[in-house]
């Protein structure tokens, strides 16, 4: 999704797009990127304007990055954004990235358990 019209076209017409399944053969290496310690909150503030309150978890979720990097055989890297879910349930977040790293074969896994 390279261009700008297909990205929006996936954003309003999310049933039309074509999802792509990834083999975990075809994984070459895989990886946790970001930090997994306290999540930084924001101070809580009356927003003053629409724009705050819109943003507010859009912000969050930019102050506590979290992705998984796969490198796959044939040379394409795809980052998969965590940070949503580790930012409103950090806990089944982490179980749940331990899993998916647990169920690669260890020489494909970059990361060590998370905590």
């Amino acid at each position: 999704m390279n261009k700008l019209g297909n990205r929006l076209f996936m954003m309003i017409f999310p049933n039309f797009t074509k999802l792509e399944q990834i083999n975990t053969s075809d994984i070459k290496s895989a990886q946790v990127i970001g930090s997994t310690g306290e999540i930084k909150s924001l101070d809580f503030m009356v927003p003053v304007s629409n724009a705050y309150s819109i943003f507010y978890a859009r912000m969050s979720m930019i102050k506590n990055p979290l992705e998984i990097q796969l490198t796959l055989n044939d040379g394409r890297k795809i980052d998969l954004d965590a940070s949503r879910d580790y930012t409103y349930h950090s806990k089944e977040t982490i179980q749940r990235l331990n899993q998916f790293m647990t169920d690669l074969d260890i020489s494909v896994r970059k990361t060590e358990p998370l905590h």
